[in-house]
């Protein structure tokens, strides 16, 4: 529940030495390394104190580290490689359970084996060239087999016509037409009567085929009413008819394109074969892909880097805890290295990184989808997971469910490997698994029924539920209030605590007992003193909220303004309501699905297994969508209702920079995700 200590760090050596303390670096994965290249912008501010024998400014003396042409090879050799990955995984896809097709597959290496296959550039760039040509020749057979598809689909309509395209040219005396026309075919004669007409009997018309709702005709005319026929032919929306071959009959040229289909698909189905044979080196090839984004991501942080002509520096934030491990690792590289470190300046940003108790920590990932606190700002962590939790097990409100989200996060915990927030998320679903149980022994809910020990379920007395749901959200608010009051008095703002937030409790909690004695039959005891606490409040914030303001009547104007917040704190009450519906929705699926499946159990024979796929399907269904609403919401909850009371946010998070496996990860050093 705190924002772990931050220390600075800065590393100045020979230039020898740079590529082992990046790798050293990358190893150990615990310094965040800054891009120290932007305070060489303004060379006039910097250069102020440089004695004449610098004149060019710091500069010169100091420029941007990096190496862009083996960047763009590297590049080029991740592009190709990557390439061939998709190429095997296109035509020989390897089968992915559920969970790994939203985790994503890392290939388990020995230390040796990615060694081996790693450093192997020769090897891996030979299958890559492999794969590479192998992939455009299916290209190209598919390419073929698909221009012929639509050339036979184009001339199969003349599969009849008995003359070969070479005779359907127009001559010295003759044009010749070839071409489909939308009419019913008992229509043909009327066309024919009318080209002959045009023509003065100096034509023939002959139809080729014909179907239900088209004629594909051929046309021969004299020269001389060619413009005729052509303008009778035109009033029919005629449609010319080119042909893909010169010579033959169409026939023949089906005939022919069938037996090179044939051939072709043997040989789409040979490369596709020959594919899949690779797929004993996919292991390589991602061994080797890994290696090189390692490389890659080496040397972009070396751009980060500045260097003289035998030196270079970096600048960096590291842990304090992780501070003395750094020093003594760069040491073993290098003893020559200048190594310094110091807190961090008032006022100077720093990355966050959040320190929270084994059963908080999961709830951190809260956090990191949203935003993290700025230096100086509470983490919320603690109060996140104890809310979160609460609100996600009153929204399942089953222990059924609970039980099996807790069972399943545990098996998947101890079985999948996973990133550090899918790790989080499903740590956070198990904690929020064994808090439905517990609510659900209240609710008295289990996959759909009503317990007999139940003391307050959503379906049964929605009323109660709601009142709770509300009464645990106005908790909620208060505690993101308290903590603002908090903020308040540590930095010394007491007064301001005392009237944006104190005030605002003792408004709304006067209001809240006022409207319970009113929706009560009984009195409430001190109930009128609610009265005096509302009008205090009221009056408090109208005086306060308006002190910064110069004007007087800006004073009183902002400070009247400041009650229309009443409006808003209401609407973020009413927002808890999503609970109950949450919960009544679960339970009122839940018992549909049960009720279903009991129409079919005296079913004979096929009756007792078609209620169990019922039930086991349907609950599993619920559960699903249960839980992702329940997420959103509960998400919802934190982020509007109860970080809108506090939390500023605007921290950026520590990223290390280390290895980060993709592809593949050493079973030996998962914990650094292998060495290179």
């Amino acid at each position: 529940m705190a924002i772990d200590r931050m220390k600075r760090v800065e590393v100045v050596g020979h230039l020898d030495s740079k590529d082992s303390v990046l790798k050293a670096l990358q190893r150990l994965g615990v310094l965040e390394i800054e891009d120290i290249t932007e305070t060489l912008g303004n060379s006039e501010e910097r250069s102020e104190g440089l004695t004449d024998e610098a004149p060019g400014g710091l500069e010169e003396l100091v420029t941007r580290d990096g190496d862009s042409e083996r960047l763009t090879a590297i590049e080029a050799d991740i592009t190709r490689i990557r390439s061939s990955l998709e190429t095997l995984e296109r035509f020989s896809p390897r089968k992915k359970s559920f969970i790994e097709q939203f985790a994503g597959y890392q290939i388990p290496l020995t230390q040796r084996e990615m060694n081996e296959f790693g450093l192997d550039a020769e090897a891996a760039h030979k299958v890559a060239a492999q794969l590479t040509e192998l992939e455009q020749q299916h290209a190209r057979l598919v390419d073929r087999e698909n221009s012929l598809l639509t050339s036979t689909a184009q001339v199969r309509p003349w599969e009849n016509l008995d003359v070969p395209v070479e005779m359907l040219v127009s001559t010295r005396h003759t044009a010749v037409y070839c071409g489909t026309i939308a009419l019913d075919p008992a229509s043909v004669d009327d066309l024919t009567q009318a080209v002959l007409e045009a023509a003065q009997g100096a034509a023939v018309v002959r139809a080729a085929s014909m179907d239900e709702h088209s004629v594909r005709l051929v046309v021969v005319v004299h020269r001389e009413y060619e413009d005729d026929v052509l303008s009778v032919l035109r009033s029919y929306d005629f449609s010319p008819q080119s042909f893909p071959f010169a010579r033959g009959r169409v026939v023949d040229f089906l005939t022919n394109a069938e037996a090179e289909l044939r051939k072709i698909r043997a040989g789409i189905d040979k490369v596709v074969a020959e594919i899949k044979a690779f797929e004993s080196e996919r292991t390589r090839l991602s061994a080797r892909l890994e290696y090189l984004e390692t490389e890659r991501d080496r040397l972009l942080v070396t751009e980060r880097l500045v260097r003289s002509e035998k030196a270079f520096g970096l600048v960096g934030w590291v842990r304090a805890r992780d501070c003395a491990k750094l020093e003594k690792a760069l040491s073993e590289v290098d003893d020559t290295l200048v190594f310094f470190a110091r807190d961090p300046e008032p006022g100077e940003t720093h990355p966050i990184v959040l320190v929270n108790s084994r059963l908080s920590r999961p709830f951190e990932v809260v956090l990191e989808l949203y935003n993290m606190p700025w230096r100086g700002e509470i983490d919320p962590t603690a109060f996140v997971g104890f809310f979160f939790a609460l609100f996600f097990a009153m929204a399942a409100a089953d222990i059924g469910y609970g039980a099996v989200l807790a069972a399943l996060c545990f098996v998947l915990l101890r079985t999948v490997r996973m990133s550090d927030l899918g790790r989080k998320t499903f740590q956070l679903l198990f904690i929020a698994g064994v808090a439905t149980i517990v609510v659900g022994l209240v609710t008295g809910g289990l996959f759909g029924a009503t317990l007999s020990f139940s003391l307050l379920n959503p379906v049964d007395d929605p009323i109660a539920f709601l009142l709770v749901s509300f009464a645990v959200g106005i908790v909620h608010m208060y505690v993101g209030m308290a903590i603002e009051f908090y903020e308040n008095v540590r930095q010394g703002k007491t007064l301001a605590g005392i009237l944006d937030q104190g005030l605002w409790v003792l408004l709304l909690s006067s209001l809240v007992v006022l409207i319970a004695q009113f929706l009560s039959p009984n009195d409430i005891p001190y109930a009128q003193f609610a009265k005096y606490g509302a009008i205090v409040g009221a009056a408090g914030l109208v005086l306060t909220q308006g002190r910064h303001q110069k004007n007087p009547l800006l004073k009183l104007g902002s400070g009247l303004a400041s009650l229309y917040n009443v409006f808003s704190y209401a609407g973020d009450v009413l927002s808890y309501c999503r609970l109950l519906g949450l919960g009544m929705a679960s339970g009122v699926i839940a018992s549909v699905i049960n009720l279903v499946a009991g129409l079919f159990w005296s079913t004979p024979v096929v009756g007792k297994i078609i209620t169990i796929g019922i039930l086991l399907g349907g609950h599993a269904f619920n559960l699903f969508i249960g839980v992702i609403g329940a997420y959103v919401h509960v998400s919802r909850l934190q982020y509007v209702e109860f970080f809108g009371k506090f939390f500023e946010g605007g921290g950026k998070a520590f990223s290390p920079f280390r290895i980060k496996p993709r592809y593949v990860y050493v079973k030996e050093a998962e914990h650094q995700g292998g060495s290179v």
